[in-house]
């Protein structure tokens, strides 16, 4: 069960073979985060869904200035974590996670 992305939460998203931290905040059902430990200065905007006892992700990454754009979409999958898929403006697809940092 996905309670809640708690106040400045590190998370990892793997993606395209790579693993990045992300800090992420919640309130209500909307979500905003950064990166951590890299100099990106990229966006995480999105929201989190549940109905029908099945909870869903969407969130949109955005670097400020250089036209990146990246939308997930998703599904819990296990306790906080999440499996889904993603399309970038670079021309980028593929399956993503994001789960909870140990």
């Amino acid at each position: 069960m996905f309670h809640s992305f708690q106040t400045e939460t590190a998370w990892k998203i793997q993606r395209l073979g790579r693993t990045y931290s992300v800090c992420l905040s919640q309130e209500g059902t909307n979500f905003t985060g950064h990166y951590v430990y890299i100099n990106n200065p990229s966006t995480f905007n999105g929201e989190v869904v549940t109905g029908r006892g099945i909870t869903l992700i969407y969130f949109i990454q955005e670097t400020p200035g250089n036209g990146y754009y990246a939308v997930h979409a998703g599904r819990l999958t296990q306790p906080d974590r999440f499996d889904g898929h993603w399309y970038d403006t670079a021309g980028n697809v593929g399956q993503f996670t994001l789960s909870r940092s140990e």
